[in-house]
């Protein structure tokens, strides 16, 4: 191996990971690899961004600054940005990225699988772009003539495992699911090695996205509290999803090798944490009700039947009389219409009287239409006006307990800093700390729609972050965030770390 193109950091993200499954992986001794990292190295819990999804938290990872200057909060370019709201792409990413900082020092990079990083940016080293990346057609690899390298190698190499066309409701939707995670994590794993061997770089990073689909689809099955975990389909998941993290697992732990025979760093770290969805919130359905979002009179009426519809097949009065068979055929129909990326909202909004309207998951906020084409809220005084109104709206909403069920609600000047503030959603929001979903479902005919019976989860605040290598001493940290990955990246580098980066080294910041 060239010594100036030696790894002396590699970074694994394990997307979704959170230590409340990990630890008693750990603990029952099913996860050797990762059991050494916590007892040998410096680990604890990773905060998040707010809101913890993907595009803004991996983007933070990525610059080392929060989404108010980087300017990613979602898979598409907001509402405030570009009325049309595209999908983004790497361009749109402000601020110095790591592999700039790295590339100016004269170090090499390569990255595998990183979200928000398509199509694949030039830098001194080498991409393969993940999520995002429309299919092996496309040209997702820098330099292009590594792609078909890669896939003369690795013909079968899977570049994403698309949550929404995956069905949950019987074993054998979520056999088929769990044996694409497995087959995805294999040959992710094997990609990574061969771009080791042949294409070496001075720092290395690769995501792992299982753990984050697990999460979504199977949570309730794996989590102890959920009367889910008692079924027989709940023990079945189990065994398979122990499989995949030992999978996972054996990985790290062939990646412990190498790094300690270069003496270089291992990095370890999800973009947030998981926990159950209780319930899901129509976002939209609130400001129908407050006469701030109207539906086109053409759609509303077929969005409403749909809700109704889907409502009428996922209760456990259809479920039991109607053949598992024609159920099966009925959602894999759906299903294979659904992707994480369709934008299922503005065209059907009539914005001529639409003053508000909540977007997407991953911004979890409300977008107030001051500005683009034909926004009509045109004063400051309406504006702060309307803000304030679904602020307190918000607030007034009520558990049967009596206790607010928003648990969390901001101003985004509040939470973001930075010249792409402006460009974030008006009033950006979390029910029950993220237990409960907001969705941008229109047709809605309540404002929640329980989960009890669905073994969904969705993203937390906490993800996991694990520092092990040659001295590196075992501790815990603290209050670790996400702007601090960035800075510890480039001080295990011995590297200046840039003024752009907003965050603080990792090694010296443990108890």
């Amino acid at each position: 191996m060239d010594e100036k193109r030696k790894p002396e950091v590699v970074l694994i993200g394990l997307d979704g990971a959170t230590f409340d499954l990990i630890l008693p992986m750990v603990e029952g001794g099913k996860l050797p690899a990762i059991g050494k990292f916590l007892k040998e190295g410096v680990w604890g819990k990773l905060e998040s961004t707010i809101p913890p999804t993907t595009p803004p938290a991996w983007s933070t990872m990525l610059t080392g600054t929060n989404p108010g200057r980087h300017g990613v909060f979602d898979f598409r370019l907001t509402a405030h940005e570009d009325p049309q709201r595209p999908l983004i792409h790497l361009g749109k990413m402000r601020g110095m990225k790591i592999w700039e900082a790295l590339n100016r020092m004269e170090k090499t990079c390569g990255f595998l699988n990183v979200p928000v990083m398509y199509p694949p940016s030039p830098l001194n080293g080498w991409v393969i772009s993940g999520m995002m990346a429309p299919s092996k057609e496309s040209l997702f690899v820098y330099p292009e003539s590594l792609q078909k390298e890669l896939l003369e190698k690795i013909p079968d190499y899977v570049i994403d495992v698309d949550i929404p066309k995956y069905d949950n409701t019987f074993w054998e939707d979520i056999e088929i699911f769990l044996n694409d995670l497995d087959f995805c994590t294999k040959k992710r794993a094997e990609a990574f090695f061969y771009l080791w061997d042949t294409k070496p770089a001075n720092f290395l990073m690769a995501v792992f996205i299982a753990t984050d689909r697990i999460g979504h689809l199977l949570w309730k099955f794996c989590d102890t509290r959920s009367p889910l975990w008692k079924t027989k389909v709940g023990q079945k998941v189990r065994d398979r999803v122990e499989k995949i993290y030992a999978i996972i697992d054996e990985m790290l732990g062939e990646v412990a090798k190498r790094v300690s025979k270069n003496g270089s760093t291992l990095i370890i770290m999800s973009d947030h944490g998981f926990g159950e969805t209780e319930a899901f919130f129509n976002a939209n359905y609130l400001l129908e009700e407050m006469g701030l979002l109207r539906v086109k009179k053409e759609s509303a009426f077929r969005k409403r039947m749909f809700y109704r519809a889907w409502k009428v097949g996922d209760s456990d009065f259809v479920k039991k009389i109607l053949p598992k068979s024609f159920q099966r055929k009925l959602r894999d129909k759906i299903r294979k219409g659904r992707s994480s990326f369709i934008n299922d909202v503005e065209p059907f909004l009539d914005f001529e009287k639409t003053k508000v309207f909540y977007a997407s998951i991953p911004c979890h906020g409300y977008f107030i239409r001051r500005k683009g084409n034909g926004a009509i809220v045109r004063s400051d005084s309406e504006y702060e006006e309307i803000r304030k109104k679904i602020k307190r709206s918000l607030e007034e909403i009520r558990q049967p307990s009596g206790e607010s069920l928003v648990t969390g609600i901001w101003d985004r000047e509040e939470i973001y800093q930075g010249p792409m503030v402006g460009f974030a959603p008006d009033v950006v929001f979390s029910v029950q700390n993220y237990a409960i979903v907001p969705r941008p479902l229109l047709g809605a005919t309540e404002l929640l729609r329980g989960a009890e019976n669905t073994p969904n989860g969705f993203h937390r605040m906490d993800g996991i972050v694990i520092i092990w290598g040659e001295g590196v001493k075992s501790s815990k940290i603290e209050g670790a965030k996400m702007v601090d990955i960035a800075p510890t990246i480039m001080q295990l580098m011995n590297l200046p770390v840039p003024p752009s980066m907003e965050g603080k080294s990792l090694i010296g910041n443990s108890e």
